[in-house]
């Protein structure tokens, strides 16, 4: 008995110790667990916080004074530079680089700015001479973004609208081909008319269809003074490729032409299905996001239907605002599902969905049970998926703000995230590993309420007439009502001349939306509004624009980033000897050569390093920097500046424009007055040719060139007198390029071909057809290549070859290239022998050779034959091959930084109301630097312009805290 009493009380303490021992098992593993999510979530702080120190970003905005142009207008902009993380101006840059690039990818135009207080202003000229109309891209970046590439870049886009030799503008209706037993007909119907609003006079009209430049059919129609015209043309063979065309010609003259698949052919259509967080799990509900354009790339409505690969309709879904919408799907198995959509010009297409994946983790985010104060995010995943340590994270602009655990059991919960833990603008939420790994991830907008700074403009008087004066009273606030200080921009537009979009971007939409988004956003300002639908709409955009890129995995890219701040214009180097050892405190010397010389001196470190800053303002100048050695002398000493000193080249660019319809198709009527405006103007304000034909004053102006003149040329027709001139202030466009890669790509024709053009001919630099023959400084570079018998047939080439690839453009002052006989004959007889003569000539006649001819008994030259083409070459040191870089001095020219010019302000006396040249201006007033005082005040003024009716004002800018403020308002013009 006392034995069982004894094993029983045994047993009993027993059990009581097994379980408190398997409670403390629990305990240990869930603090195991928890450490694990609490590891996660550290090293998910600690990686964004070492991002942000060490990689902080930078966000730009680009304001214009408008957002589309005519061909002579001048383009005003203002660049934002600002911090990534609070949005105050950055104190990282100090200079930042605008461009100007044409539809097919090239550069147009490029600013060096100087950023004062977070910004800086321009201007680019849209010169009918340099530009075409069409779709240009303007974007902005700093030298620190480059390490960042191009999509952090501010990329904006306008469009150029007419030009000066364009006369008739068309309206087209749908084309459609119709097919017919022989091929098809195309079938057209247009109404021309003129640009200058003129009668279309009655004339007869030759309809051309092209495919890839080919003429395929063609019909005569009269047209009468209506201009409207029909068409059939029976074409062999429907195929419509990219490159068909349809030309319209009169009197043999061609008018117009334009592409015929671009916006006028049944569109073309397509529609992408983006799964929420990334994919789309099987047997667990999805929401896709879905996107469709047509061929321009622009959203459209479309509606359809999800199908099961039985055929049976398990969703629908409805793409309402620029094409963007979203399919709510059950929990469905794995299979191939489709989806049949609908256009709305009845055409209709069957688009796959994505691939399921059997296992894995997502995030769900509800808009409907949202609050105002909590996000409503739901983790889902399947089971297997569900591992210990995983957390839910929220950053924003580069900070975590939020974490919390996730367990197995929480699988389809919804976790409430108080929304005033963020910032306003995009939140990012992850699921993450105990590692730190991303899992899945998904992006909401924060909206918050009444943030921004508010902006008041009181014109001084309530109504206006032409040419009055117009005195504008700004005030700024803050949230509280509060007065601040600020940087603002402000552009007057007149209605009559310009629509402005009041959806277009502005500061607070690129900061804090589009900034973070990828593609081309149409009528962003819209995202931001308060009510519902555009709430919903903005998680659309999310959905299917989203993208994660300033995270923890761009750390292991810093290490290798390239490109220094730059918050001021410095120029530094190294001073070494010709083995390379430095030269410690050797004296270094800059000159400033240009309008506005100056000197500066400085001792380099005992590293033989040197540094030139706190420059005086200068535009366009070049530097020499010599340096001596302790004995006074420049031989043996070698400079080398430092890599982000060297002109910096310009980042390429992906972009194009696609295929658009010119700018007088479809002309509408606002922008014809527009077009004929401006016409009017150039007229009368910039050629003096009131009344006169400007296409004629056009080709005039690009016809008057003056000749460029190599300062120290040997060509023995005279400095500048060339075929091809490329003289030193073209050569420093093109950075440290050598002299190779700059023949290549401005010698048109330059290759390397062979020469005589026979089985015989050996490899050779050609222009086309014709043998190239390099002199530098007056020297034949013949003259120094010896021949060895048995060498490889490219000997010679690989000779030029190493000559031209060692001189890069610091070493050159200039380049002329001698092709046409009457600049290179002087040439054939100073440097041919006589066999050579001949056979370029033609004819038996023998020239003694000049003092840098190859002597032809002691030396054949490779490079013989017909009519060669002369290239030569001015160095600076003068000395040819003799020398090939001057010992001591370094030659450097720096992109010039633009100083921008003041927008042009008309002042009008009353008595000239009705006097003078006709004021036609679109953009009335530019005035790019607004500073309020304390009290939050400034007062603009400016005179109005010719047209009644009324004028748009828009203002943005931000404070020195980083809160945004935009305004758009309206001033009546009606007296």
């Amino acid at each position: 008995m006392m034995q069982r009493n004894i094993s029983a009380i045994w047993c009993t303490v027993f059990r009581n110790k097994l379980i408190d021992l398997l409670l403390l098992l629990f305990m240990l593993l869930a603090i195991q667990t928890a450490t694990a999510q609490h590891k996660a979530l550290k090293v998910t702080e600690q990686a964004l916080d070492r991002l942000r120190e060490t990689a902080p970003l930078e966000k730009l905005h680009l304001q214009f004074d408008k957002s589309s142009y005519i061909l002579g207008d001048t383009l005003w902009y203002k660049a934002y530079v600002l911090d990534g993380f609070m949005g105050a101006p950055s104190l990282r840059s100090g200079i930042v680089y605008v461009e100007l690039v044409d539809g097919e990818g090239e550069l147009v135009q490029r600013s060096r700015l100087v950023v004062l207080g977070g910004s800086a202003h321009g201007e680019f000229v849209l010169d009918p001479a340099v530009a075409k109309a069409g779709r240009f891209m303007v974007r902005a970046y700093t030298r620190w973004l480059l390490n960042f590439g191009e999509d952090f870049f501010c990329h904006q886009y306008i469009d150029v609208f007419g030009d000066y030799h364009q006369e008739w503008a068309i309206d087209m209706s749908p084309v459609n081909f119709v097919d017919s037993a022989d091929g098809s007909v195309l079938d057209m119907a247009m109404v021309l008319r003129s640009v200058d609003g003129t009668r279309f006079e009655p004339q007869p009209v030759t309809v051309e269809l092209r495919d890839n430049g080919r003429p395929v059919s063609s019909q005569l129609v009269l047209v009468d003074g209506s201009g409207a015209l029909a068409t059939q043309l029976k074409v062999p063979k429907r195929t419509v490729s990219g490159d068909m065309e349809v030309v319209l010609r009169s009197y043999e003259e061609v008018r117009l032409r334009f592409p015929l698949t671009t916006g006028m052919v049944n569109a073309h259509y397509d529609v992408q299905f983006l799964p929420e967080s990334g994919y789309w799990l099987a047997d667990i509900p999805a929401v896709m996001g879905v996107k469709a354009v047509d061929q321009d790339g622009l959203g459209v409505r479309a509606k359809g239907v999800v199908v099961a690969p039985d055929g049976t309709e398990v969703a629908n879904f409805d793409c309402v605002h620029k094409g963007m919408g979203r399919v709510a799907l059950p929990p469905l198995p794995v299979g191939n599902y489709q989806a049949r959509v609908t256009f709305p010009d009845g055409a209709q297409a069957t688009y796959p969905l994505p691939g399921q994946k059997t296992k894995g983790l997502a995030l769900h985010y509800s808009e409907q049970l949202s609050t105002p104060e909590r996000f409503a995010v739901q983790v889902l995943g399947t089971d297997a998926a569900f591992v210990d340590g995983l957390v839910l994270v929220g950053f924003a602009r580069g900070a975590m703000c939020y974490g919390i655990s996730i367990k197995k059991g929480d699988n389809l919960l919804y976790v409430n995230v108080k929304k005033d833990a963020f910032p306003e603008g995009i939140v990012h939420f992850s699921l993450l590993d105990a590692a730190g790994k991303p899992l899945a991830s998904r992006m909401v907008y924060n909206h918050r309420e009444n943030r921004g700074l508010s902006i008041q403009v009181s014109p001084h008087r309530q109504v206006y007439g032409k040419r009055d004066s117009i005195a504008l009273h700004v005030k700024v606030t803050d949230a509280d009502g509060q007065p601040v200080r600020g940087n603002f921009a402000m552009g007057v537009t007149d209605d009559g001349r310009y629509h402005a979009n009041r959806l277009e971007e502005t500061i607070r939409t690129r900061y804090l939306l589009s900034s973070e988004l990828q593609g081309y956003i149409e009528d962003p300002g819209f995202y931001l509004a308060a009510d519902s639908g555009a709430r919903m709409a903005v998680d659309n955009l999310l959905l299917t624009q989203g993208w994660v890129r300033y995270d923890q995995s761009l750390l292991p890219k810093v290490a290798k980033f390239t490109h220094p701040p730059e918050p001021f214009f410095r120029i530094a180097g190294t001073v070494s000897n010709g083995f390379g050892k430095p030269l410690g405190n050797t004296e270094v010397s800059l000159a400033a050569i240009g309008k506005n010389a100056f000197m500066m001196d400085t001792v380099a470190d005992e590293n033989g390093v040197f540094r030139f800053q706190q420059f005086p303002l200068f535009d366009s100048l070049g530097f020499v920097i010599t340096a001596k050695n302790k004995r006074g002398r420049s031989f043996n000493v070698r400079i080398e500046l430092a890599p982000d000193v060297e002109r910096m080249v310009t980042p390429n660019t992906d972009w194009r424009a696609g295929e658009r319809l010119p700018w007088y198709v479809n002309l509408n009527r606002n922008t014809q007055r527009a077009v004929i405006a401006q016409r009017e103007h150039l007229r009368n304000t910039i050629y003096g040719t009131e009344g006169g034909d400007l296409k004629m004053v056009m080709l005039e102006e690009a016809n008057v060139t003056g000749r460029r003149v190599i300062k120290g040329s040997t060509n023995l027709n005279g400095p500048g007198n060339a075929d091809q001139v490329i003289d030193e202030e073209e050569l420093m466009e093109h950075g440290t390029k050598t002299l190779l890669q700059i023949l290549a790509e401005q010698v048109e024709g330059f290759q390397v071909g062979r020469f005589p053009r026979s089985r015989s001919g050996k490899p050779a630099y050609m222009v086309f057809n014709r043998p190239v023959r390099i002199i530098f400084d007056g020297m034949d570079i013949e003259r120094f290549y010896d021949p060895v018998e048995g060498m490889p047939e490219n000997d010679h080439l690989l000779f030029v070859k190493g000559h031209l690839q060692g001189y890069t453009v610091d070493e050159l002052v200039g380049i002329e290239v001698m092709s046409g006989a009457g600049y290179s004959s002087r040439y054939n007889s100073y440097f041919l022998h006589g066999s050579e003569l001949v056979a370029s000539s033609g004819q038996a006649q023998i020239a003694q050779p000049g003092p840098g001819a190859v002597n032809p008994l002691s030396r054949t030259s490779a490079v013989m034959g017909l009519n060669p083409v002369y290239i030569n070459i001015t160095t600076r040191s003068g000395m040819g091959l003799y020398d090939r870089r001057t010992p001591g001095v370094v030659h450097f020219r720096p992109m010039p930084f633009a100083w921008p010019r003041d927008f042009y302000k008309p002042r009008y006396p009353v008595a000239w109301a009705d006097k003078g040249i006709p004021d036609l201006r679109s953009t009335i007033h530019w005035e790019p630097f607004i500073i309020t005082n304390e009290q939050g005040e400034a007062t603009i003024s400016f005179y109005a312009g010719d047209l009644l009716g009324s004028y748009t004002i828009r203002m943005q800018g931000l404070d020195d805290k980083g809160n945004l403020g935009v305004l758009h308002q309206q001033l009546p013009i009606l007296e």
